[in-house]
């Protein structure tokens, strides 16, 4: 597996599957896969920075601008010109 991912994906997956075995985690994961215990900690803690940025993103359809059909003005632009 060491080939097919690059240490940034190791060390999050290590990290992700401690995070789902929960209490001891970090501790199996260490001894099942031979990554250090302060590895899969930083792992842990690059995953709930990500966490907190896409909360901070969650609600939105886009990232700011105009919604598709309005204006600069926030109206909506007419189809036609001579419906109004």
């Amino acid at each position: 597996m060491r080939a097919a991912l690059d240490e940034r994906q190791r060390r999050l997956l290590v990290a992700m599957e401690a995070k789902v075995l929960g209490r001891g985690g970090v501790t199996a994961v260490a001894a099942a896969t031979g990554v250090s215990r302060s590895t899969i900690m930083a792992g842990l803690a690059e995953i709930a920075a990500l966490d907190v940025q896409e909360s901070a993103h969650a609600g939105r359809a886009t990232q700011g601008g105009w919604a598709f059909g309005e204006s600069r003005r926030g109206r909506a632009a007419p189809q036609s010109p001579g419906l109004q």
